[in-house]
């Protein structure tokens, strides 16, 4: 039944990567049974076996095309989001430089009204850019944070997984009562080492976010 419900979805093209060679196994299974075949069976045989491996070649090449054109376009992507990141980067820095400097000559203009006043006209302008600025920089940089810290979170999680496999596994399935109490205070204590050294690697990403 299983069969019947994957060949379907197999022979749509583009056709998955092993299709040929399973029809090709097939078609070898067959030769074995013939008994003395005449030459027009054999070269029938010959062409349709070359054919096959010829159909598969072109599906793994057509595979390693796309999955180059993906991984081209990935890193594409990922310098594009880089340039985007240092321009906006500058482009906050000169906002709040700015905003900085009216902020610093109000300091230095007391007992000038007009200038305060026309230092505060530009003042709200000024810090609008630097939000806006701001805003951007983030919303540009939060798709490399969430990956980089989805990907430390993988990996600390698989590291726990191993070491609930390492001290509660098989390993300690016919253990006394004393050593699996040992191995429970172990883990403990190696849990504990994780999670901090896990804590210690998201700090600086969790800095540079905020």
């Amino acid at each position: 039944m299983y069969f019947l419900a994957w060949l379907p979805k197999s022979l749509q093209r583009p056709f998955c990567p092993g299709v040929f060679i399973a029809f090709l196994a097939c078609g070898a299974a067959i030769v074995t049974f013939l008994k003395d075949p005449s030459w027009n069976v054999k070269l029938f045989f010959i062409a349709l076996f070359f054919g096959l491996m010829y159909g598969e070649l072109s599906m793994m090449s057509k595979d390693r095309d796309t999955h180059d054109k993906a991984e081209k376009n990935a890193r594409d992507l990922a310098q594009q989001q880089s340039a985007n990141i240092g321009f906006l980067m500058l482009q906050s820095i000169v906002a709040n430089s700015y905003l900085t400097d009216i902020k610093s000559r109000m300091e230095k203009a007391k007992g000038n009204p007009p200038l305060i006043a026309d230092l505060q006209a530009k003042a709200p302008k000024a810090q609008a850019q630097a939000d806006n600025a701001s805003k951007a920089l983030l919303l540009a940089m939060v798709p490399g944070i969430v990956d980089e810290l989805r990907s430390r979170w993988e990996a600390c999680n698989l590291a726990e997984m191993s070491l609930d496999n390492r001290y509660t596994g098989h390993a300690t399935r016919y253990a006394t009562p004393e050593q699996k109490e040992q191995a429970q205070k172990d883990l403990f204590r190696s849990r504990s080492d994780l999670n901090a050294r896990c804590t210690q690697q998201a700090i600086p990403i969790m800095t540079t976010a905020n």
